[in-house]
């Protein structure tokens, strides 16, 4: 069985069933429609009726955010049943309103993570890291109790390091390479050229996946997700910001996201920017909201057709920020990243791995709930966006029972299910307790928009599923 999208989708498909021949629209055409699903529903527009506020649960205060206008171009192509109808269950209530979670399932202790020594490429060697000590006076301003005026809420990460500002992150994930993995991955793709033709291995339609450059494209967007990575422990030059701190911003900055609609890419080109930012300069929290406002308006300004203008980015800061005071962040964060925006996200690489399903709309959707849920996750920061999307796609997969990590997922993933093994342990633990870890998250993904995919999480781990039987967590 599949499931359904949202009931605008559907009131939009009955207005199309009820209109006359001449404004039926033809299978050709609509092929034509969505040749730019990247660019679907771009228009950044905030509703013009009362919003609620932004989350802020640092004084005991909640309001629910509005769900934003984003669905994928793809995903309006088929009527497909909810992940809460597929497994014909209720959702269940958040967690915190039930039972303490241990005690709806039984659960081992989960085993330490194996130690990574070798993390994901960065361009911040440790002893440079270790020179820039002290703020640039741009940055240097009186905090007082600016962390609470600004909003923030406190940051309820389970992996928070409390006070300690310095405190490394002791788990990085990054793919392992062997003699015996690229005997694999050679293996998978001699397997699926010798099963596809050429017209078969990649969508036309997609410039990224262009099926005369596919290899070289994604060749060098390999190399880029490496280049242009944050230093996996640029936390440990920062005099006041934490990794808890970390958390609060980019639940915040989720929820923006969302309200406006803005594309996957963006968020994604949003958190790099501000991770590499911080991997080279030493902020004030004072000055970390507008650390995330500027790396959020240079992302929709390379992603978005139409980007947010300067104006709504003041607004979004509610007073504190204003006009000058962007701009010149705008010109100092571009100058700090040398000019290098073009870092590949996670969501072109979820695309070339979803093409050995043939774009299916389930694993795909679960999946971007899991490349969202790593973002709250300072373990992750070290990982190439790659990697994430393979282990992201292949849990999905196997929550979903959708079968075997085959050889065209590895060829088109370029991992293997060994590798990627660890990778979705972390994921799969980082959705214990979706509420403490990923809450912005889990608001997004638990209405129909989305599927109900934070609550079918919910339900699955409820139930006892487990990455991989007889492993304990």
């Amino acid at each position: 069985m599949t499931f359904i999208f949202s009931e605008d989708v559907d009131s939009n498909a009955n207005t199309r069933s009820n209109a006359s021949p001449k404004s039926d629209i033809s299978a050709s055409k609509m092929a034509t429609q969505v040749k730019n699903p990247r660019h679907f529903k771009s228009q950044p527009v905030l509703r013009t009726e009362q919003q609620p506020g932004l989350r802020c649960t640092q004084r005991g205060h909640e309001e629910n955010v509005t769900k934003a206008p984003y669905q994928d171009a793809l995903e309006k192509l088929a009527a497909l049943l909810t992940l809460t109808d597929r497994l014909q269950v209720n959702p269940v209530a958040p967690p915190g309103q039930e039972a303490a979670f241990s005690q709806q399932i039984n659960i081992e202790p989960r085993p330490q993570l194996p130690q990574v020594c070798e993390t994901a490429g960065h361009r911040i060697e440790q002893d440079a890291v270790s020179v820039i000590t002290q703020p640039d006076d741009n940055w240097d301003e009186d905090e007082g109790d600016m962390y609470d005026d600004q909003g923030y809420k406190s940051a309820y990460s389970s992996l928070s390091h409390g006070d300690s500002t310095t405190a490394g992150v002791r788990t990085m994930l990054a793919p392992k390479v062997t003699r015996k993995v690229q005997t694999e991955l050679e293996i998978a793709k001699r397997v699926v050229e010798a099963t596809t033709t050429a017209e078969q291995i990649e969508e036309e339609w997609d410039t990224s996946l262009m099926a005369e450059y596919s290899d070289e494209i994604f060749n060098y967007m390999r190399e880029l997700e490496t280049t242009l990575a944050p230093h996996p422990h640029y936390m440990d030059i920062q005099t006041v910001v934490s990794w808890s701190m970390r958390s609060v911003l980019m639940d915040w900055l989720i929820q923006v996201h969302n309200r406006f609609g803005l594309l996957p890419e963006t968020l994604f080109l949003t958190v790099n920017y501000i991770d590499r930012f911080l991997s080279v300069k030493v902020v004030p929290l004072s000055k970390l909201k507008l650390v995330g406002t500027t790396a959020l308006f240079i992302a929709a300004k390379y992603e978005e057709r139409n980007c947010l203008s300067i104006q709504t980015i003041v607004n979004i800061g509610n007073g504190s920020l204003t006009i000058e005071e962007i701009l010149k962040a705008e010109r100092f964060m571009l100058s700090m990243l040398d000019f290098e925006l073009g870092w590949p996200g996670p969501m072109s690489f979820l695309r070339r791995i979803s093409k050995a399903d043939y774009y299916e709309i389930e694993t795909r959707t679960l999946a971007k709930y899991f490349l969202e849920v790593t973002i709250m996750d300072e373990r992750f920061v070290g990982s190439p966006p790659s990697y994430i999307a393979a282990g992201a796609y292949c849990l999905a997969r196997m929550m979903l029972r959708k079968g075997d990590w085959t050889a065209a997922h590895t060829h088109y993933a370029g991992y293997t299910l060994s590798q990627i093994q660890p990778l979705m342990s972390l994921i799969f633990d980082c959705c214990s307790d979706q509420m403490m870890h990923h809450r912005a998250v889990y608001d997004k993904y638990q209405g129909s928009q989305f599927k109900h995919a934070a609550v079918f999480v919910q339900t699955e781990i409820n139930k006892g599923f487990k990455v991989f039987p007889g492993q304990s967590y």
